[in-house]
């Protein structure tokens, strides 16, 4: 399927369109949130993190769940998951048209990845 996040970008644009908008985006990362969120109640507490998510160590679980979780309140709520994600394809908008393209997103997955072999 290609470079890193090739198959991940054909999910967000199943059309093949090369662009992705942030109502697009929130829309495909809320099924994430909706599959971390096991018990269904609009919550995603630390034990529903880490029982879903598994991977990384858990100071990297726990530093993962702290962003998600601004307030500390210990749940991570839709609207703080949505302005994680909002925050995440800003990031990735790297000519700030309000689209993301498949070639910034694979230039994003490309410093992601380098960032975690460090």
């Amino acid at each position: 399927m290609g470079p890193p996040g090739a198959r991940m970008f054909h999910k967000l644009d199943p059309q093949s369109t090369n662009r992705v908008t942030l109502p697009q985006f929130l829309a495909h990362r809320a099924r994430r949130f909706t599959w971390l969120d096991a018990d269904g109640d609009g919550r995603v507490t630390r034990a529903e993190f880490d029982a879903r998510r598994g991977t990384g160590s858990d100071a990297e679980r726990a530093s993962a769940f702290a962003r998600l979780d601004p307030n500390g309140d210990g749940v991570i709520t839709r609207s703080e998951w949505d302005a994680d994600e909002t925050q995440r394809f800003a990031g990735i908008d790297a000519d700030r048209d309000g689209s993301v393209t498949r070639d910034e997103f694979l230039a994003d997955r490309r410093r992601v990845c380098a960032e975690r072999q460090r």
